[in-house]
């Protein structure tokens, strides 16, 4: 009978052991938690941010190839008027 209580002591002794290494992981585990979730928020905010400056990008590659595009009107405008001239002053000599 005294060999079974002294087990029983054993077991809730090493029950209690247990218990407490698993509050431990348990802490342990709910901060890596809390990391985790802050290091989430933050990088949501710097996509939030990012997602703002692409945007802002693509609005100014859009504005650029605009100007190109007139630019290379211009210059088409300009050599027709170009060879305009030449075929004026080809026609005056």
């Amino acid at each position: 009978m005294q060999c079974e209580m002294d087990l029983s002591r054993l077991e809730i002794q090493q029950k209690g052991a247990l218990l407490a290494e698993l509050e431990g992981e348990l802490g342990s585990e709910k901060a890596r938690y809390k990391r985790l979730k802050s290091e989430i928020a933050r990088l949501e905010q710097r996509t939030e941010r990012l997602a703002v400056v692409l945007k802002q990008k693509e609005d100014e590659i859009e504005q650029l190839e605009e100007i190109l595009v007139d630019r290379d009107n211009v210059i088409e405008e300009l050599e027709r008027q170009i060879g305009d001239l030449a075929e004026v002053q080809s026609v005056h000599s």
